[in-house]
């Protein structure tokens, strides 16, 4: 791992893709005495300039307003007035709200730096870091065999689309790679199989990437977790596991996951041929295509994480 070379009292950024692991680093780091985490407010993906010019304090209550339909951002409602004089300070840029949203959300906890975990922030380490100047991101990266069985199991939603964990994992694993050439010091990758099992090493090594003075805690690797290591081996198909060995195999290779000797049948050697590899290589050029579509045209809240402005959205806190 690689050691920080500046910027030890930044904001913190966790990134990664859905059941990678982010969400069991990102626990940790919530308990830590300095860090003052939110989770998946996806402001960047969800609102950075995307909901008008901040020139006048009726456009910024505005912006607030919006955001605090959403039951994520609403943990960082603010005091409106101290908001507005400090906004006032300086340049009416979202990264700014939101650093100042942060700070309140910071001060109020007794922390001393703030961060945030939100899935996909790597599609953003970019402007996260030209707007601060002294964030560092830790992105959490997983066996896509594993995480697609995660993925396929969770809530048991059965999604059996391993072409669209394939591109999403790729993905994810390139940006890993380019962030991590292009900003030395201030992002380190780390890989969810060697937190839990090496759990005092690997976090080890974010405390110290991070500047962290204090340890970053303590976290046994239960049974529970354990277990998911591997789990690709019973709660894939032999085809599923191919068709992402195969398509997936140097990217495997560069963060050190070895691939299965697989000996299909027949019967399962057909199906490969004919329907896995041409379906999911089609899903997957499928969500590639969405994937550059949301980067043109941005997201949207979830409708069930939305709700009608209230009065409790909008008071300030005391």
């Amino acid at each position: 791992m690689s050691q920080r070379s500046s910027g030890q009292t930044g904001p913190v950024f966790l990134a990664g893709v859905d059941r990678s692991g982010i969400g069991l680093l990102g626990e940790v780091l919530e308990c830590h005495p300095d860090l003052s985490m939110t989770r998946r407010t996806n402001f960047w993906a969800f609102y950075a300039d995307r909901l008008g010019a901040l020139t006048s304090p009726a456009a910024v209550d505005r912006c607030i307003d919006e955001m605090m339909r959403n039951a994520r951002m609403r943990v960082l409602r603010p005091d409106r007035d101290r908001l507005h004089a400090d906004f006032a300070r300086g340049a009416p840029t979202y990264a700014r709200l939101f650093e100042q949203l942060q700070l309140q959300l910071m001060q109020r906890r007794g922390c001393s730096r703030w961060g945030d975990k939100s899935l996909g922030a790597e599609r953003f380490a970019e402007s996260i870091f030209s707007a601060y100047p002294t964030a560092s991101m830790v992105h959490v990266l997983r066996d896509p065999r594993d995480r697609h069985a995660a993925h396929a199991n969770h809530r048991e939603l059965r999604r059996r689309d391993a072409g669209r964990g394939a591109a999403l994992w790729h993905w994810s694993e390139r940006l890993a790679r380019k962030h991590s050439r292009r900003f030395p010091g201030r992002y380190l990758v780390v890989r969810f199989e060697d937190l839990i099992l090496e759990p005092g090493l690997a976090l080890e090594g974010v405390r110290e990437f991070l500047g962290l003075a204090r340890p970053v805690g303590a976290m046994e690797a239960s049974p529970l977790w354990t277990t998911s290591i591997g789990r690709h081996r019973q709660d894939l198909t032999p085809q599923e596991r191919r068709y992402l060995q195969l398509v997936l195999a140097r990217g495997m290779r560069r963060r050190g996951y070895a691939p299965d000797s697989l000996d299909l049948t027949a019967r399962e050697e057909v199906s490969f041929w004919t329907r896995t590899l041409p379906v999911d290589s089609a899903k997957a050029a499928a969500w590639i295509a969405a994937n550059a579509l949301r980067r043109e045209r941005g997201r949207n809240p979830s409708d069930r994480r939305l709700e009608p402005i209230s009065e409790e959205t909008v008071t300030p806190c005391e």
